[in-house]
């Protein structure tokens, strides 16, 4: 099993590979940090896409270590195109409902997450700490959703939103993609594609002046 990053995030789905007592060889790519060889004196860290590549011809699977919505998208693209096989990492210690709960491809859920019923979640997303997802709720593709966020029932969201920590979407509503919600924001009414929300109740945020 290959780790994408070898940083903050990436110990910690090494701690979920570990919490689900994974027998696969687990490494590291990191083509950043070039000094950085082996992970707690431990895990090998590649460092090239030819690496990688060469890797997967024995051992295909990936999960993505890194936060990040379009950083996320791009490196689970160039895994992809590498050979790579994304895989759906969930904690031992999360709560998954049985009832029509869809999780797609190269999905990370950790621990204390709790997915109720008639719930799906699109490719890439990440699902950190102690999330709740309510019953019939949609999310889309390469979402992240920080520790803490709380999504109440028959909501939607679309591809590419980052929902910050301890953020609540009230039931029944509607997210468009490439959406920012802001940490500890309440979520009252629809949001618009491309916007970026705060507060509570959440609203939209004027970059430009959000600078000065």
């Amino acid at each position: 099993m290959l780790i994408v990053g070898a940083g903050g995030f990436a110990s910690e789905m090494l701690e979920l590979l570990l919490q689900l007592r994974s027998k696969d060889e687990i490494l590291f790519f990191d083509d950043i940090d070039k000094l950085k060889l082996e992970l707690n004196n431990k895990y090998k860290v590649l460092k090239t896409p030819v690496e990688v590549k060469q890797h997967f011809k024995d051992d295909s699977l990936f999960c993505l270590g890194i936060g990040g919505v379009h950083r996320r998208k791009k490196l689970y693209q160039k895994m992809i195109l590498l050979g790579g096989n994304p895989k759906t990492i969930i904690s031992p210690f999360a709560h998954i409902g049985k009832m029509n709960v869809v999780i797609q491809k190269g999905v990370s859920v950790a621990t204390g997450t709790v997915i109720t019923a008639n719930v799906k979640v699109g490719i890439g997303c990440l699902i950190n700490l102690n999330c709740t997802i309510g019953h019939d709720t949609v999310i889309g593709s390469f979402c992240e959703l920080s520790p803490g966020v709380h999504i109440s029932g028959n909501c939607t969201i679309g591809n590419n939103c980052f929902i910050g920590t301890g953020a609540v979407l009230l039931p029944e509503i509607n997210i468009g993609k490439n959406v920012i919600i802001g940490a500890g924001s309440v979520v009252t009414k629809n949001v618009a594609d491309n916007v970026t929300v705060a507060g509570i109740p959440a609203k939209g945020i004027n970059k430009k002046a959000a600078k000065n």
